[in-house]
C-alpha cells in the first residue's frame, strides 16, 4: 500500500519551533532523505489527556519482562542484526521492498540522511527484541518505524512496545507523541487511546468515528489503460496520493516513467489482461489512453461490462477543476508555462490542483490534486480521445488563459490552418466576464484570435507597448536573464536555465501571477529557484561533447531549440530528429524549409511507426522526410540503424560539439547510450 501524502516539503531549518509548527500543519518526517517530511493523516496523543485503560495495564503486564532503553542516533556499536530483524519483519508485515535492510542501516548510522535522532532497544533478558527509531525535541516525541523479532513467544510485543514508549514521552512532559499515519484497515487498534487526535488533511480531528469509517472503506480502485504516458502517470500518482486504489497497463514501460511508477507503488503490467485489471473485482473508474485502439482486450472488456470509462481530459475535467481555472495554451510554451505557474504558486502558498505534461526538475509530481481555490492546467489543444476530437482544453471551463501562439500544428486533427486558428477562437470565448486573458502579441495569428475576444485582456511580449515587456536577455551556458517591464517598473529576472526563448515565456507567467495577485518579488524568487523540465534543452551530459534532450517535435519548436545552442556553442551543432504525427503530414511540409539552418548536421532516425486511415493520409517515413528537409539544407542523413547512428556521432563528433535530440518519441534509448559510450571513454 502507497503511503498517504497531501503534500511534501524538504526543510532547511531544524529548529525545534520549525519543527513543531510543521508538525501541527500534519506534516512529520518520513525515512526516505533528510529534510523531506509529508502531510499525512498523522495520527498523535496528546499527553495532557492521556489515561492508560484497563487492557492498556493488562498489555503492560503481560510485557513486563521487556525493558526500554533509549540510545541516540547515530548508533554505536551498531551491529547488522537490527537491520535483518527489520527487513524481515516489514517483508513479512507488508511486502518485499517496503524497508530495506541498508535504508535502516543509514537511519541507524548515518546523521546526514536521517531526519532521526534518537532511537529505543527494547530488550528481554539483555538480548534485543525489537527497536523503534524517533524523533524527539522538547514539546514532541515521533515514534516511528517499529519492528520486532517476529519470531518471540510473547504475542502482545508490538503493542507493549508502543505503551512503553508512550509512557516515556508523558515521563519527560512531552506535549504530544506522534504514532504515524493511519491508513490501513488495520490501524484501527491505533483508536484505543485516551487523548488521541487525527489529521484530516486541514485540522486536527478528535471524531474517531469518522476516522473508523475511513480506514474500512474499501478504495475506489481507478485502472489507466496506457498508464505509461508522462500525463497518464501523474494523473495515476495523484489519486495514488488521494487514496484510490491504482493499477495500470501499458504496451512497454521505459524509465524514468516506468522508475517513478514503481517507487510510487503503482501497480501496473505490460500488455492487455481483462483479468488483471478485474483480479479484485472490476474497477471504479477507467482511464482510456489513446493507446487504446478497438482491438485493445481491456477496453473491449470495458465496453462489454458497461464499466464506467473517461479520457484523461474529461479526468482532469471533473476531479482536478477549481472555481479559478488557469489554462495554459498555445502551440509552443504551454507545458513550460504551466510547470512555472504551478511553481509560482506553490511557493506563493495558494496550493493548487495542478497538471502538466513534463518531468519537473523542482516537483517530484506532475499532477496533484488539492483543497486550493486554483487550478493550473496544460491546455492540449490535440483531440480529447479517440472517440472524441474536441481539443483537450476545451473541457476545462477556463476562467483565465495564458495564450503564447497560434502557428498551425498538428495537421492529422486540424486540416487546415483555419481549423487550428478556431480551435484557439472558442477557447477565448469560454472566459467568462470576470475572467482574464494574457496573450502574447508576438505569437503567431493571435491578433486574428483575439478579433472576437471582448473581455478583460493583458497582452506581453517583446514591444514595450505591451503591458509587459522584457529586455537586455543575457544567455550563458549557466542560464538566463533578463528584464521585465511593466507600468515603467523594472524587474531583474535571474534563472538557472538556457533557452533565450524562455523570455517570452517568463514574461507571460509573470503577468499572469502578477494579474492573479501575487507579489512580484514572491514571482522573482520563485523564478530564481526554478530549475525547468526535463526534455526541455535539457543537458544530458557534458563534456568535451555536450548532449541536449528535447521535446522539440516541430519544425517550429526546432528552429527555438536550435537557435539557442547556435548562439552558446561556436562549434558544430548535431540535430536528430522526429516529428510527431502531425509534422510528418504533408500539410506541414512547407514549414521545414530552413527550420534548420542552425544546424550544421541533421540526422533523420528509423521513426516511429503509425497507423493511417489511407494511404493518402499515410505520414512521411524517415527517408522521405529527409529529402524534405534536404531542400533548404545541404547536410542532412536518413540513418536506419540506430547502432550506425551512434556510431557515426562517435566518429564525427568533436570537442566543443554539441549533439541535440529533438522529438516527442524516447529514441530508443540512443542517448543514454551515446552518454554511456561518452563517459567510458
Amino acid at each position: 500500500m502507497k503511503y498517504l501524502s497531501w503534500d511534501e516539503k524538504n526543510i532547511n531549518d531544524f529548529s525545534e519551533e520549525n519543527i513543531n509548527s510543521l508538525y501541527n500543519q500534519g506534516y512529520v518526517f518520513t525515512r526516505v532523505e533528510k529534510g523531506l517530511m509529508n502531510k499525512t493523516r498523522s495520527v498523535r496523543i496528546d499527553l495532557s489527556k492521556f489515561e492508560l485503560s484497563s487492557e492498556n495495564r493488562r498489555i503492560l503486564r503481560k510485557t513486563e519482562e521487556i525493558h526500554l532503553e533509549l540510545k541516540n542516533l547515530p548508533l554505536e556499536n551498531y551491529h547488522w542484526n537490527i537491520h535483518k530483524m527489520g527487513k524481515d519483519f516489514y517483508e513479512t508485515k507488508f511486502g518485499e521492498g517496503v524497508f530495506s535492510a541498508n535504508k535502516i542501516k543509514e537511519i541507524f548510522t548515518n546523521p546526514e540522511k536521517s531526519n532521526f535522532n534518537k532511537v529505543f532497544k527494547y530488550t528481554t533478558n539483555n538480548e534485543p527484541v525489537g527497536y523503534c527509531i524517533a524523533y524527539e525535541n522538547s514539546e514532541i516525541f515521533h515514534y516511528s518505524y517499529p519492528f520486532y523479532n517476529l519470531n518471540t513467544d510473547n504475542k502482545n510485543t508490538g503493542m507493549g512496545m508502543m505503551l512503553k514508549a508512550i509512557e516515556y514521552a508523558k515521563t519527560i512532559g512531552a506535549k504530544y507523541i506522534y504514532l504515524g499515519s493511519a491508513q490501513r484497515p488495520t490501524d484501527i487498534y491505533k483508536l484505543q487511546f485516551k487523548g488521541l487526535e487525527w489529521f484530516d488533511g486541514e485540522n486536527w480531528s478528535d471524531d474517531l468515528e469518522k476516522l473508523k469509517e475511513i480506514l474500512v472503506k474499501k478504495p475506489k480502485h481507478i485502472h489507466f489503460i496506457g498508464i505509461c504516458g508522462v500525463a497518464m502517470s501523474a494523473l495515476a500518482i495523484a489519486f495514488k496520493k488521494k487514496g484510490w486504489a491504482v493499477t495500470g497497463s501499458d504496451a512497454g514501460f521505459f524509465p524514468p516513467i516506468s522508475t517513478h511508477l514503481k517507487e510510487k507503488q503503482v501497480t501496473f503490467y505490460p500488455g492487455w489482461h481483462p483479468e488483471k485489471m478485474a483480479a479484485n473485482g472490476n474497477p471504479d473508474l477507467v482511464v482510456v489512453g489513446n493507446v487504446a485502439s478497438s482491438t485493445n482486450a481491456e477496453w473491449k472488456f470495458v465496453l462489454e461490462n458497461k464499466i464506467p470509462y473517461m479520457s484523461y481530459p474529461e479526468v482532469i475535467a471533473k476531479y482536478f477543476l477549481k472555481e479559478n481555472s488557469l489554462v495554459c495554451a498555445g502551440t509552443y510554451g504551454k507545458t513550460s508555462n504551466t510547470t512555472l505557474l504551478t511553481w509560482i504558486f506553490k511557493n506563493s502558498e495558494m496550493n493548487p490542483s495542478y497538471m502538466f505534461g513534463g518531468l519537473s526538475a523542482n516537483m517530484k509530481e506532475s499532477a496533484e490534486i488539492t483543497d486550493g481555490k486554483w487550478s493550473i492546467l496544460e491546455g492540449d489543444e490535440y483531440k480529447t480521445a479517440r472517440w472524441d476530437i474536441k481539443p483537450k482544453f476545451s473541457l476545462y471551463s477556463p476562467t483565465h488563459v495564458l495564450l503564447t501562439a497560434s502557428a498551425w500544428d498538428h495537421a492529422d486533427i486540424y486540416p487546415t490552418e483555419k481549423d487550428y486558428k478556431n480551435a484557439f477562437k472558442n477557447l477565448v470565448k469560454m472566459i467568462p466576464e470576470n475572467g482574464l486573458l494574457v496573450a502574447c502579441t508576438d505569437g503567431k495569428n493571435i491578433a486574428e484570435v483575439l478579433e472576437e475576444y471582448s473581455g478583460k485582456l493583458i497582452k506581453y511580449g517583446e514591444s514595450v507597448e505591451n503591458d509587459y515587456s522584457y529586455k537586455n536577455i543575457v544567455q550563458t551556458k549557466e542560464g538566463l536573464s533578463f528584464d521585465i517591464i511593466h507600468n515603467r517598473e523594472i524587474y531583474k529576472i535571474i534563472l538557472p536555465i538556457i533557452g533565450e526563448y524562455m523570455a517570452e515565456n517568463i514574461c507571460g507567467c509573470f503577468a499572469m501571477a502578477h494579474q492573479t495577485g501575487i507579489e512580484p518579488e514572491k514571482i522573482i524568487n520563485a523564478l530564481g529557484s526554478f530549475r525547468g523540465i526535463k526534455r526541455r534543452l535539457e543537458k544530458r551530459f557534458s563534456g568535451e561533447i555536450d548532449i541536449y534532450d528535447d521535446i522539440s517535435h516541430s519544425p517550429t519548436k526546432a528552429i527555438s531549440v536550435l537557435s539557442t545552442l547556435k548562439k552558446l556553442y561556436s562549434e558544430k551543432v548535431i540535430a536528430i530528429y522526429e516529428p510527431n504525427t502531425g509534422n510528418r503530414k504533408s500539410q506541414s511540409f512547407p514549414f521545414y524549409d530552413n527550420a534548420f539552418e542552425n544546424a550544421d548536421t541533421v540526422i533523420i532516425p528509423r521513426l516511429t511507426k503509425v497507423k493511417s486511415a489511407s494511404e493518402e493520409s499515410k505520414p512521411a517515413d524517415g527517408k522521405e522526410l529527409a529529402e524534405i528537409i534536404k531542400k533548404t539544407h545541404n547536410n542532412v542523413l536518413y540513418l536506419e540503424q540506430d547502432a550506425e547512428l551512434l556510431e557515426y556521432l562517435e566518429k564525427n563528433s568533436e570537442a566543443g560539439n554539441v549533439i541535440v535530440f529533438l522529438g516527442s518519441h524516447g529514441f530508443r534509448g540512443m542517448i543514454k547510450n551515446l552518454v554511456d559510450k561518452l563517459t567510458s571513454s
